[in-house]
């Protein structure tokens, strides 16, 4: 780990240097579980690479299947979870679904309406 508590998979995430998902797959490769590991200030990779630039065609996606639960961790720094930061990023319609594709089961349940509860006229 660095000075910030980054595995070598969070620094190039991180990096608005490494544009290229080919070090994040030699890295993720060399050991899947970096994925999961939050730096001191509780980010993921996924927090790190999406803020950095990074989009989600070339390297969020990645990270998310070699550790589909990422997409589910909300950044302790923007409380957004990385469906949301993909969508502010303005990443394109495609990826913003594809994004949410990773997590419906997320959702499920949460937008239930019980119409008995409401004031009908």
């Amino acid at each position: 780990r660095n000075v910030d508590g980054r595995v070598p998979l969070a620094c190039a995430a991180a990096s608005p240097h490494v544009m290229s998902p080919t070090l994040i797959h030699i890295l993720i490769l060399a050991n899947q579980n970096m994925a999961m590991e939050p730096d001191d200030d509780g980010r993921l990779p996924i927090h790190l690479a999406i803020d950095s630039g990074k989009s989600w065609k070339d390297v969020a996606k990645v990270l998310v299947e070699s550790s589909p639960g990422c997409i589910r961790v909300e950044d302790p720094l923007t409380s957004l979870y990385p469906f949301m930061s993909v969508a502010s990023k303005d990443d394109g319609p495609d990826n913003i679904y594809e994004a949410l594709s990773y997590c419906v089961d997320f959702f499920h349940g949460q937008f239930e309406y019980d119409v008995s509860d409401s004031e009908m006229g």
